[in-house]
């Protein structure tokens, strides 16, 4: 599901909305407890289970909106015949993946923060797009409002993190070896300078050939991959001759 997008914030909600059930509740740094025998009461995790599957659900409509239950798999390769079904799908491949119990670390010691305003604004954002724009892309999912604000980073730069998603803005979590089980917050890097972990800040990209961060290009400017161009496509362009080229430009609709 490559073309899927990728909720740092939602991959947390989707912990805590299939982790916990009828489990006592997990509070912020604290241990699971029982609410009915504790002398305190506990702050309860903000209506995650709620907002992730509102977020999912969300993302889901569209998908089926825009491309019929019978176009999921050849759109985003997985199969479901409801909005239902959709949203299980994604919640089980998260949980078959290795991300469940980082996230669920990175809650519970303080190194992300929940916006349920923005998890609110992003499902209205999901929901409104109109299927001759919706793309399914990495870079459409960064300019919809709200959902790249879902969940923040607390780390700042040289502090100790699991993933990218707990650095602050404009910061990446490097690993100093593929062993490490922590990285490091560090700043990206701006244009002409080295990129950190083959990612830079801004408006630019990281060269896989010298390792240097470039703006990135405008439709029409000639490129040789994706992230190369700001609308994040790079497109293959035939010419009358017979060969092509490629440049920037803004990609076609997911399900035409």
């Amino acid at each position: 599901m490559s073309t899927l997008f990728r909720f740092a914030g939602l991959a947390l909600c989707l912990l805590i909305a299939i982790g916990c059930g009828d489990d006592p509740v997990v509070t912020n740094n604290t241990e699971p407890a029982d609410p009915e025998s504790s002398n305190v009461e506990p702050q309860e995790i903000p209506e995650f289970a709620d907002d992730a599957n509102e977020l999912l659900a969300a993302q889901c409509e569209t998908m089926i909106r825009c491309c019929g239950t019978a176009g999921l798999e050849d759109a985003f390769g997985f199969q479901a015949g409801d909005v239902e079904e959709c949203v299980q799908v994604q919640q089980s491949g998260f949980m078959g993946g290795v991300g469940g119990s980082v996230m669920e670390d990175s809650w519970v010691s303080d190194r992300v923060e929940f916006n349920k305003g923005m998890a609110d604004a992003c499902a209205e954002s999901l929901r409104s797009i109109g299927c001759g724009e919706f793309q399914g892309t990495e870079e459409e999912r960064e300019s919809l409002g709200g959902c790249s604000d879902v969940i923040t980073g607390l780390v700042g730069v040289g502090g100790e993190c699991m993933g990218d998603w707990e650095c602050q803005d404009d910061s990446v979590c490097v690993f100093a070896d593929i062993d490490a089980s922590q990285g490091t917050c560090e700043a990206l890097p701006g244009e002409g300078q080295p990129c950190v972990d083959r990612t830079c800040g801004g408006m630019n990209y990281c060269d896989s050939l010298d390792d240097t961060c470039y703006p990135t290009r405008p439709d029409g400017e000639p490129c040789s991959e994706h992230k190369m161009c700001i609308s994040g496509h790079c497109d293959s362009i035939e010419q009358s001759d017979g060969s092509t080229i490629r440049e920037c430009g803004e990609p076609a609709p997911v399900c035409g």
